[in-house]
């Protein structure tokens, strides 16, 4: 998919004569390189360099291309020559496909893994603490950190460990090479060669001049980046932080800045912190609601004690008389809050997400996507947003509903089904159980757009 975006993007933006960038390796060697004395390593090199000159020149035509993620793109294509021009011994073209070296047959992955995931889960899910040393390391990073001291320490400590090494030294990599796709720059194929070599000490070595604040940006940066990648990670991080935007803008722009320093204004990422006004976001998706020929569903929300008045559990009456509002009926387009005596305004809950204080209790709101109910800390289910007990049902009846695997196969009775959630033609979105073949890529194949597009993958995985 990426070779054949690419394939698109550097002739509409001046590159001419690149199909030989975009071909399978063996065309490339066969049309282009007729020199048999040249090494497969040493051609792998030469079409990294000429691929990085050409997106200089994309860049420099069309520099609005530095705002979308073709660097991100380009930086993967990169990446994919690496395995080769790395490789040590003297290889053929045979030697190179059967070692699966090409390019096209690269396992580099667009996304972080799912261990990156994981650790930021963490990060935003108060309710349970760090228990290995990675999540300790993500946990100097969150908003609202009160030292960046013993960031260096902690990464240190990641190397007793084959796990948090691992993802200690992805994370790095992709703050290096400009992985995250916020990045308007990206590492030359010099820089990622010599990165991709580094083991965990000398990529330790390789940033010991960082200073602890710049470490904080590091992680800072990658928990930004992945909780707007995944919609559930992004409502769960709204509800638990305070001016989450502004964290995000202060961490993907710190890498591009001269000074940095950790801003200190933000609330930690804790159920009681405290909140200073209420916070709505327009939903970007299609129309959460279905069409009721119901006006807008509005609540009584008050400033001063940041408070939405809605009825949520069955309430004892002592409670009603304080967390209610108070309508006179002589005025009763006023309403006074009974927890503060103040006035009270009408807020719309259709159509937004809204974060402020229920019951005492900072609380995400919106409107459930199924019973057209006012709901709190909703669940995500493909574009939508469900209540909790709608949340079951939907995701019951799309199980039960679920298309097979577009190979045509089925998953054996004895084993766990896997699925997927994907747009269809009609922008619906599907559920598709795959097969046990294809259930080890539901992670990859969650990440594309259409069912169409996952039909596509599997056709070129098939030939």
């Amino acid at each position: 998919m990426v070779i054949h975006r690419l394939s698109h993007l550097y002739p509409l933006n001046g590159v001419v004569s690149c199909n030989h960038l975009f071909c399978t390796w063996d065309e490339y060697v066969n049309k282009y390189n007729a020199n048999t004395k040249v090494t497969m390593q040493k051609l792998a090199r030469m079409r990294m360099d000429a691929i990085w000159a050409g997106w200089q020149l994309c860049i420099q035509i069309n520099p609005q291309l530095a705002d979308s993620n073709c660097p991100q793109y380009v930086g993967l294509y990169l990446d994919a020559h690496v395995p080769l021009v790395l490789h040590k011994h003297h290889v053929t073209v045979a030697q190179v496909l059967c070692k699966q070296l090409t390019p096209e047959q690269s396992l580099v992955k667009l996304q972080m893994s799912q261990h990156i995931v994981a650790a930021v889960t963490s990060v935003w899910n108060s309710n349970k603490k760090p228990k290995s040393i990675i999540n300790d390391l993500f946990m100097k990073g969150k908003p609202g950190v009160l030292s960046v001291r013993y960031i260096r320490p902690q990464l240190l400590r990641c190397g007793s460990q084959p796990h948090s090494q691992m993802v200690a030294m992805e994370l790095i990599k992709a703050w290096i090479v400009g992985k995250h796709s916020t990045r308007q720059t990206i590492a030359p194929p010099a820089i990622r060669i010599s990165i991709a070599k580094m083991s965990f000490e000398h990529l330790l070595v390789h940033i010991q001049k960082l200073t602890s604040r710049q470490l904080y940006y590091i992680i800072a940066e990658c928990i930004a980046v992945v909780t707007i990648s995944h919609a559930p990670l992004h409502v769960m991080a709204a509800g638990v932080c305070n001016q989450f935007q502004t964290y995000f803008t202060d961490a993907t722009s710190a890498y591009h800045r001269k000074k940095r320093g950790v801003v200190s204004n933000y609330t930690a990422p804790t159920a009681a912190s405290t909140m200073h006004r209420i916070e709505q976001w327009p939903l970007c998706t299609a129309r959460q609601t279905p069409d009721t020929m119901l006006p807008s569903c509005f609540a009584h929300a008050c400033e001063t004690c940041v408070s939405v008045h809605i009825k949520t559990i069955r309430q004892p009456r002592a409670a009603k008389c304080k967390s209610g509002v108070s309508i006179d009926l002589t005025n009763p387009y006023t309403a006074i809050c009974n927890e503060c005596g103040h006035n009270s305004k009408l807020v719309e809950i259709s159509n937004h997400i809204t974060r402020a204080k229920v019951n005492g209790k900072n609380t995400v709101i919106c409107l459930c996507a199924k019973c057209c109910t006012i709901c709190i800390n909703p669940q995500t289910i493909g574009q939508h947003l469900y209540c909790a007990s709608c949340a079951d049902a939907v995701n019951n009846d799309h199980i039960q509903n679920a298309h097979a695997c577009p190979c045509g196969q089925t998953m054996p009775y004895n084993t766990t089904p896997t699925f997927i959630t994907l747009l269809d033609n009609a922008s619906v979105y599907q559920t598709i159980q795959l097969c046990s073949v294809h259930a080890p890529m539901a992670y990859d194949c969650a990440q594309l757009r259409s069912v169409q597009e996952l039909i596509y993958v599997f056709k070129q995985l098939k030939n």
